[in-house]
């Protein structure tokens, strides 16, 4: 079938900022999980407003794959990563953000090395939370803030970028009443919601500062929030 593409705007400003790009089948579904999950919740609206606030040159691009899961790139690495970021052989890191793709299959079938095709899949692993997490990834891209390095979350070590989307990922996911939430990268664990004592973990609130000084608007409003409208807030600890 062939290929359409319409951009993303849900104030209706002909803001230019998100573009869809698949079959007509495959771009109605995505603006559903838009519209009716993402967009209207706090964190997913939180993440809309970073994007459409990131530079003007960054564009990006949800484009329809068949990778049976999501899958996220960015077109300029150097311009992606933080200011002054080590990237040898390639250089440093400029901050000024990169247009970025994100590769998505409505699909997202978990990875068979996870459990071999035996295990039920995880609500973290169904659509609207796949793709609000690698819009997660896009907003840091976007704005010039990816860092490369591992952290330790939950006592498994991870890479820092997905440990801060799993994080925002989480919140959504509590907000939307799925508090099964997830542990760590690469497997089905779970994670107790206690959004406190999760905070008080010293590796992990070197992430929540790290989320804070490179998206403080993001972060802040957030926070203010509480627990008022979901339980799993790491913002406001």
């Amino acid at each position: 079938m062939p290929e359409i593409t319409r951009f993303y705007d849900p104030t209706r400003q002909r803001r230019t900022k998100i573009e869809l790009r698949g079959t007509h089948t495959w771009v109605q579904t995505v603006e559903t999980i838009l519209n009716q999950w993402i967009n209207p919740s706090f964190v997913g609206r939180a993440v809309l407003d970073d994007i459409y606030a990131s530079p003007a040159h960054a564009k990006l691009l949800i484009r329809e794959s068949n990778l049976e899961s999501a899958a996220q790139v960015t077109g300029d690495s150097s311009n992606a990563h933080y200011r002054g970021s080590n990237l040898a052989p390639f250089g440093e890191g400029t901050g000024i953000g990169a247009s970025t793709m994100l590769l998505f299959d409505i699909a997202c079938k978990l990875p068979s090395k996870w459990c071999s095709g035996k295990c039920t899949n995880p609500r973290f692993n169904i659509p609207r939370h796949v793709l609000l997490h690698e819009m997660v990834h896009c907003m840091r891209q976007l704005r010039g803030r990816w860092r490369i390095g591992n952290t330790v979350m939950n006592g498994k070590a991870m890479p820092l970028e997905e440990a801060i989307a799993i994080v925002v990922a989480n919140m959504f996911m509590s907000e939307k009443g799925d508090n099964v939430l997830r542990a760590h990268h690469t497997g089905i664990a779970t994670m107790p919601n206690d959004p406190q004592a999760f905070a008080a973990d010293p590796r992990v609130r070197e992430l929540l500062d790290q989320i804070k000084a490179d998206h403080p608007k993001f972060y802040n409003g957030v926070a203010a929030l509480k627990k008022t409208h979901f339980p799993f807030n790491p913002f406001a600890f």
